[in-house]
């Protein structure tokens, strides 16, 4: 048997990043009020820098406004990259790049600011990451989902369906303006510097913030707001709300007693109330004016879960079943199906010159990862519509299309579809779901 020695070493480091992740958080949490003041030595250590490359590198990712690639820097030398990192953080000489911003369609026609971090900061980012992340992972409440290691949207989206189950019926769904545009970044450090002691640490995250986006009329920065994109943001994010979170389980609005349940994800967030939403509404509204952040009063509104809500991409709607029993149940909402129709229909097009499977390839991605998402509700009947509108999709491309290689003109049924082409079946999925709970 040959031994990978490579691989070998790789799982070690990653295995000695998180040992030492444990042991920050284990100080953490057996002193809240603690400040750690020795950081910076383990951010620009080797082992931290090799598993934030291997990690940046997993996601991938456009390059910023160096235009340096990942292909570019393997070609280069990724030891050497990381090494010349390494020496600019203990000299003193690191200075982040402006961000590259873009900007990204939303479901309502207007467009969404990205800013893309270089590769080497977004390297930096992570390792600063990496270290900082279990001092506040020991502050944050639990009620919290959002960008957190063990955590993810479908723990979110469980959560608030147990709630409704509960007879927690009034919903406040809430919506912040423009949040990561907005935050007070002076408010943010001192939320910082509560756990983080180490001037270096709290200067490089400073300059993040600091450090401006590129556009084409030139370089501009700003005292508020950190850019929607970098690594560093989604953990600033959370440790800003988590002054809510905390203010929220301090207050006991979600004890028994008061049965209000704040539930977030990120920025994003619902609260399941038993009675008296009005009052957990402006408790909410002046937690958030103490911190600056702006409540959305066009997208923010109390309904009951008989009305039926949207959060994370799904719509909860408490119904009777048929037994008569009332029960939560949940699907993908209108807009996530319309997005992905659209997303669909921009992949599978009319004036397909490439090979049958290779548009087969490409779309597969896509559907499964919608798929993964979603299977876990009340989807099979959104699926199965889902299945057939691809079909047909792909039917119109092999009738309309004078270039497709690969296919027989005709008709082509779902199941050659699925079983010679390989395409991937959305209602298969939710049908794999239940049996794997039962």
């Amino acid at each position: 048997m040959i031994v990978d020695k490579t691989k070998n070493v790789r799982e070690q480091k990653l295995t000695k990043s998180r040992l030492l992740q444990r042991k920050l958080y284990c100080a953490a949490k057996a002193d809240p009020k603690r400040r750690f003041g020795i950081l910076f030595d383990k951010v620009h250590s080797m082992m931290i820098l090799e598993t934030a490359w291997k990690m940046i590198r997993a996601n991938r990712g456009a390059s910023g406004v160096d235009r340096q690639s990942f292909e570019d820097i393997e070609t280069y030398g990724v030891e050497k990259f990381l090494q010349e990192l390494q020496l600019e953080l203990q000299s003193g000489k690191y200075h982040p790049r402006p961000v590259r911003r873009v900007m990204i369609p939303k479901a309502n026609g207007k467009l969404r600011p990205l800013g893309i971090p270089t590769i080497k900061d977004r390297v930096a980012q992570m390792a600063v990451k990496l270290v900082v992340e279990p001092l506040f992972e020991a502050d944050f409440q639990e009620f919290s989902y959002g960008f957190r290691p063990q955590r993810s949207a479908h723990h979110a989206i469980k959560e608030v369906r147990k709630y409704i189950n509960f007879g927690c019926e009034h919903v406040i769904e809430v919506d912040l303006k423009s949040f990561f545009d907005n935050i007070p970044q002076d408010k943010l450090m001192d939320l910082v510097a509560r756990r983080v002691s180490d001037p270096r640490v709290l200067k490089i995250i400073k300059s993040w913030l600091t450090a401006g986006v590129a556009t084409e009329a030139g370089i501009t920065r700003s005292v508020i707001g950190t850019p929607q994109g970098g690594v560093i943001s989604p953990l600033l994010a959370n440790i800003f709300l988590n002054v809510l979170d905390t203010e929220w389980r301090k207050r006991e609005y979600d004890h028994r007693k008061r049965d209000a349940h704040l539930v977030r994800y990120a920025d994003d967030m619902v609260i399941a109330c038993k009675w008296r939403p009005e009052f957990y509404f402006a408790r909410l509204q002046e937690i958030l004016t103490s911190l600056g952040v702006e409540i959305n009063t066009e997208k923010t509104r109390i309904v009951h879960a008989s009305e039926g809500f949207d959060f994370l991409g799904i719509h909860f709607k408490l119904a009777p079943s048929y037994a008569g029993k009332m029960n939560c149940y949940y699907w993908p909402s209108h807009k996530a199906v319309t997005n992905f129709k659209k997303q669909i229909g921009q992949m599978v097009n009319n004036r397909a010159t490439v090979r049958f499977e290779k548009i087969i390839e490409a779309v597969n991605p896509t559907i499964r990862g919608w798929g993964q998402y979603f299977a876990i509700t009340n989807a099979g009947k959104t699926m199965w519509d889902l299945d057939r509108f691809i079909w047909s999709r792909f039917n119109r491309i092999i009738k309309r299309s004078r270039k497709l290689r690969g296919v027989q003109r005709g008709i082509v049924s779902a199941k050659v579809l699925y079983e010679q082409y390989g395409l991937v079946d959305l209602y298969g999925m939710t049908k794999e779901k239940s049996n794997a709970a039962q």
